[in-house]
């Protein structure tokens, strides 16, 4: 995990499954007394230590988080051998879950386990330790909403599970803002509060206002997001013969379909967006960006700087100049930014009241925004 000292000492997780796993070779697995934290309040967690790493139970973590903000549940299926991780559920205790260990030498087998975690596919070092599996702690602090640390003096693991303490170390310490914390406590994803974060301290530092965080927008770009992860219509067709672009919206929802071509023919079908969707009334013209892994804030900006077209939209060049509000929207392998001028009925992420001081008169007669470069760093 970045910011983690080089001399922390990994604690993992258990789960049992059933059935044999492609394994390396043995290796010695000692018990560990290794204190641990949890909050700043001890807590019992036994582990066994593998190559300097300490491993535990999957099972005996959900069960120390079941209460906290970082709660989340596990389940295995048993055909294809595969764990589900899934934050923000409350995990049901089993019987053996916090069980200690036998104070025994044991072998530890190896291996990458594949576990689906918030509906992602993905794997985690394993060690099976007497038919059971055990994790490291510091492993899944990486995938799932937690942070782990290590006090050398007292050689103890911490476990933070608040918010304000297990982001430390996984976002850039400076977009850790007090307005940070509160769109998170308001609804957004912490990757949608850091890239709004990002866009307007690029604009502070050009000297810009900054631009208000539109609930209404940020609906759309968070429904864009949604569409393009399950159906991906920028692979679709027009009836031309003409092929869309990242702009483009499937007929999986209540909105007005389209595969949007670089000839802009669609471009109204676009700034309805807002309109279709939520109760803005202004027109809404985006930005949009694409990636083969996932879709990071630091990745995206970087991608809309590098580009003229986007660069412009954002630091309010030429007809851009008169945008004073956004919605955010980044999850897989998209990032979409929703800009408009209109006063939002929503209301605004970070403010109390509706009022847009920036907004000025503004026709609809925008050209229409299709930058879309399949930016992939």
């Amino acid at each position: 995990m970045k910011g983690l000292r080089n001399y922390l000492l990994a604690c993992t997780l258990f789960f049992s499954l059933i059935g044999p796993a492609s394994v390396f070779a043995a290796t010695p697995a000692v018990p560990s007394n290794q204190p641990v934290t949890l909050d700043g309040s001890p807590v019992k967690l036994a582990a066994y230590n593998v190559d300097g790493n300490n491993y535990v139970k999957l099972r005996d973590i959900a069960a120390i988080l079941r209460t906290t903000e970082s709660s989340f549940d596990v389940s295995y299926d048993y055909a294809t051998r595969t764990v589900t991780l899934q934050s923000k559920q409350v995990y049901a205790p089993q019987k053996g879950d916090l069980a200690p260990i036998a104070p025994k030498k044991a072998r530890a087998l190896m291996d990458y386990r594949p576990m689906i975690i918030d509906g992602r596919k993905d794997s985690l070092r394993t060690a099976m330790i007497k038919d059971n599996n055990y994790i490291q702690l510091r492993d899944l602090s990486r995938v799932l909403d937690f942070r782990v640390d290590y006090d050398a003096p007292t050689r103890t693991v911490q476990i933070y599970t608040t918010l304000r303490e297990r982001l430390k170390g996984k976002i850039d310490d400076r977009y850790l803002t007090d307005r940070f914390y509160t769109y998170v406590e308001e609804g957004l994803s912490y990757k949608e509060a850091e890239l709004a974060e990002r866009i307007n301290e690029y604009r502070v530092q050009l000297g810009l206002p900054e631009f208000l965080l539109s609930k209404s927008l940020t609906t759309v770009a968070r429904t864009h997001i949604t569409d393009s992860n399950r159906y991906h219509p920028e692979n679709q067709i027009d009836a031309r013969g003409i092929k869309g672009n990242l702009h483009s919206w499937s007929s999986n929802g209540s909105w007005t379909p389209m595969a949007y071509t670089d000839d802009h023919a669609y471009a109204k079908a676009m700034w309805d967006k807002p309109r279709e969707l939520t109760s803005y009334r202004g027109s809404g013209f985006e930005i949009a960006y694409w990636t083969s892994g996932y879709a990071s804030p630091k990745g995206a900006l970087a991608g809309w700087k590098s580009s003229p077209g986007h660069n412009g939209v954002i630091v309010g060049q030429g007809n851009w100049r008169d945008l004073t509000s956004m919605g955010v929207g980044i999850d897989g392998n998209y990032a979409f930014v929703w800009f408009g001028k209109e006063v939002d009925p929503a209301g605004y992420y970070g403010k109390t009241t509706a009022s847009n001081p920036y907004s000025l008169p503004m026709e609809d007669t925008l050209p229409p925004f299709f930058f879309s470069d399949n930016f992939i760093p």
